[in-house]
């Protein structure tokens, strides 16, 4: 089983990696924790126990990519802006998730955003 508050401290501590990320709150049953790169979102995460989910915006043509995965599926509501959502409790790779979050976060972010990201990736 998913132990939720270390893979949401785990999840923080890779969001707060990138450039200009804020996490906030959405006021759903129980809260969602959801971060943006600047004002615009690209992770959700779904904190019921009984349904953990992880929330990512995706290019539109990476949608039917991600879909393949029987783990992961259209998001309700905004699916059709290219966000998906995978089923945490159908197993995953923390690599997954990392990949998952950093492609999201590139959608959305700014230039000067991934310009400092692409800055910080390159070795010395």
């Amino acid at each position: 089983m998913l132990d939720l508050t270390s893979f949401a401290n785990q999840l923080d501590a890779l969001c707060r990696t990138l450039p200009e990320v804020e996490a906030y709150t959405m006021n759903f049953e129980p809260p969602h924790p959801a971060y943006r790169a600047g004002k615009k979102p690209f992770l959700i995460v779904g904190t019921d126990p009984s349904d953990p989910t992880l929330s990512v915006k995706m290019p539109l043509h990476d949608q039917p990519l991600c879909l393949e995965d029987p783990r992961i599926e259209r998001t309700a509501y905004i699916g059709q802006h290219g966000w998906v959502t995978l089923q945490l409790d159908r197993g995953f790779a923390w690599e997954e998730i990392e990949r998952m979050v950093t492609h999201s976060y590139r959608n959305v972010a700014l230039k000067r955003m991934l310009k400092a990201l692409d800055e910080r990736l390159q070795p010395n």
